[in-house]
């Protein structure tokens, strides 16, 4: 009978000790299929110590890595989250040979948004891509 309060106890003590961590990061890709593979960009934007964001990119053949802000990191996920609000389904379809998909992921929760094209016609969708590629140092500009 021991045993089994000893197990209890180690059970509850451990379970209420170890914090679950949530797997947090977002990832915006652009691939152009009329254009060149190094028109290709690849931005991702996860967790590392210190309430800090690593992001890390690939743009021209270039990977390079900085780090961003806690406040900066949720001001983008707000601007992700409004496309949800804006649009009914997570596919804006037009016709020029890009596709720019934003994904967001906390804990099981996966959030996709698929455009075919970067247009201010979809505000949030577009500002959204505007805020990840800045934290990258990339202007929304040089990928149109």
């Amino acid at each position: 009978m021991k045993k089994i309060y000893l197990i209890i106890a180690i059970t509850l003590f451990t379970s209420c000790s170890v914090k679950k961590k949530e797997i947090e990061y977002l990832q915006f890709e652009h691939r152009c299929i009329i254009k060149r593979k190094s028109d290709q960009v690849l931005v991702s934007i996860l967790p590392f110590p210190k309430n800090k964001r690593l992001v890390e990119t690939n743009h021209q053949n270039k990977a390079t890595t900085k780090f961003i802000g806690e406040k900066e990191y949720y001001k983008i996920v707000d601007d992700i989250l409004k496309i949800k609000k804006e649009q009914k389904d997570s596919t804006i379809v037009f016709t020029d040979g890009s596709i720019n998909t934003i994904t967001y992921r906390k804990g099981s929760e996966i959030k996709t948004f698929t455009s075919e094209k970067l247009s201010k016609e979809y505000p949030s969708f577009y500002y959204a891509v505007k805020s990840i590629l800045e934290s990258a140092g990339i202007y929304i500009d040089n990928i149109r």
